[in-house]
């Protein structure tokens, strides 16, 4: 592919290889590799924070929680609660 994340190339050489738009598509992510900015540069429709996990494990500083959080459209403790968020 020749670009990671968060480089927004690499969202989307993905986005092509599925057939879809950018603003069709959401994102999900921890926050990791600073992802959720590089899918916002990208174009998708919906950033989702995953913060459950990172959160209640201490992965991630409060001060990087809370720019994740403002990085986001929406924010999820579960992945069960994407289908609702995302009218599936």
């Amino acid at each position: 592919m020749g670009f990671t994340k968060p480089n927004p190339k690499a969202f989307g050489i993905v986005l092509e290889r599925l057939g879809t738009w950018p603003r069709k598509a959401a994102y999900v992510g921890d926050g990791g590799s600073n992802e959720l900015e590089g899918a916002r540069q990208a174009g998708f429709g919906r950033v989702v924070f995953m913060e459950g996990f990172v959160a209640s494990n201490g992965l991630r500083n409060p001060e990087e929680l809370e720019t994740f959080r403002r990085t986001a459209d929406v924010v999820i403790r579960q992945i069960g609660e994407l289908p609702k968020l995302l009218e599936l």
